[in-house]
């Protein structure tokens, strides 16, 4: 929306996600069919958001992809510092790394691609606010 720089879910909405869930949770709810379900019973968490926590969940695969097409397009890479590079699971944390990647000329930061079949229009069906 504007801006290569997503905003991430920090402290609030991570709150708010696990209380959401353990809310669906306890009231006896099996599966989730759509994850921005969640987004009825959290305020300010649209499409847009959930699209971001799930590129961060992706982002080791997305950086594996990337790679490998710079690597047949012998497109240069440089080491680049990457935010929540990957999961820790021992320590239960993001971890941030430097990793081989393109650099964008216009952010400085390193470039992610991903294949097509992710990329398209989701619209938003359900918020707090109103349904679409």
């Amino acid at each position: 929306m504007g801006s290569p720089v997503g905003a991430g879910t920090g402290d609030f909405f991570s709150e708010q996600m696990t209380e959401a869930l353990g809310v669906v949770c306890n009231a006896g709810v099996q599966g989730l069919d759509y994850v921005e379900v969640l987004a009825v019973f959290v305020p300010g968490l649209g499409v847009d958001r959930i699209s971001d926590i799930f590129c961060n969940i992706l982002k080791e695969r997305f950086i594996t992809y990337t790679q490998q097409v710079c690597g047949r397009r012998n497109i240069a890479l440089e080491a680049i510092p990457v935010r929540h590079a990957t999961w820790d699971r021992r320590n239960g944390r993001w971890v941030d790394r430097r990793i081989s990647l393109p650099r964008s000329p216009v952010t400085n930061a390193a470039v992610l691609l991903t294949p097509d079949r992710f990329l398209q229009n989701i619209p938003q069906r359900i918020t707090a606010d109103r349904f679409y």
